[in-house]
């Protein structure tokens, strides 16, 4: 993580601890600075022209799921390209905004979609936020993980919601041993 990160994050929950902050700021604040890790973190990647190995989306679902206290069925292990840190980043903050919207009330699928782009599968995401607007730093987090990995995004508003589809192209390599 970065110092400067590092910093502001600390002294947000010192914030936090002392009860001068609603909470909902505070989870705001939080996915923010984790936001502009993860630009940094792609910055860094992007000037070191790095090849990440393929990760588990599911299992990654699966962790950050679970941290939220949520069981959902998920499919099997489904490879996509890393790194996996930006992909835990962007699953926190999309379970994160869409329960800080509607607290005990996650509207979420996932499954293998055989039919991305004519010839590819994809893992395929869909995930109903209830609030009229997705925030601009998810918005940007989706379409740089998606334009990273070759994927696509589609952000529907609705009356109540608004539905997020993410796609990423599954990999058929395995991710190397370490």
């Amino acid at each position: 993580m970065h110092p400067a990160v590092a910093t502001l994050q600390q002294a947000a929950r010192r914030l936090q601890h002392s009860g001068n902050m609603d909470p909902s700021k505070f989870s705001w604040m939080m996915s923010q600075l984790r936001g502009v890790t993860a630009e940094l973190d792609a910055s860094e990647r992007k000037a070191r022209n790095q090849k990440c190995d393929p990760v588990d989306i599911t299992e990654l679902l699966r962790e950050v799921l679970a941290k939220a206290g949520i069981a959902v069925q998920l499919p099997d292990t489904i490879m996509v390209a890393g790194p996996d840190q930006s992909l835990r980043d962007l699953l926190t903050c999309l379970i994160e905004v869409a329960l800080g919207a509607r607290p005990n009330a996650l509207d979420l699928h996932a499954e293998a979609d055989r039919k991305f782009d004519n010839a590819r599968e994809a893992f395929t995401i869909e995930l109903a936020i209830q609030s009229p607007d997705v925030p601009d730093f998810l918005r940007r987090k989706l379409w740089e993980a998606a334009r990273m990995r070759g994927g696509e995004v589609s952000i529907v508003a609705e009356l109540d919601c608004c539905r997020i589809r993410f796609s990423l192209p599954i990999e058929r390599r395995l991710a190397a041993r370490g």
